[in-house]
């Protein structure tokens, strides 16, 4: 199994005018849980929580198992 690899956290935009630095990104917050999909040989092995629970465990999230991707190896970090 691939290790965990902590996220990058956000925090809230306080001062709007650091939107003009490119070095700032500004994202909406989605009504979901923090993902972070780990993919070898096509398939999904680990799909690790914020706080590093393999969600692949739960039901709602072990259907990621099935899916063989058409690509060998990547990992995705975003909200499920």
């Amino acid at each position: 199994m691939t290790p965990f690899i902590p996220p990058v956290l956000c925090e809230r935009l306080t001062n709007p005018a650091h939107l003009q630095d490119r070095r700032y990104i500004a994202e909406p917050k989605l009504d979901g849980q923090r993902a972070q999909l780990h993919i070898h040989q096509g398939r999904a092995i680990a799909c690790y929580s914020r706080r590093s629970l393999d969600l692949l465990e739960h039901a709602g999230m072990a259907w990621l198992k099935e899916i063989v991707r058409p690509f060998d190896a990547a990992i995705f970090d975003g909200e499920a």
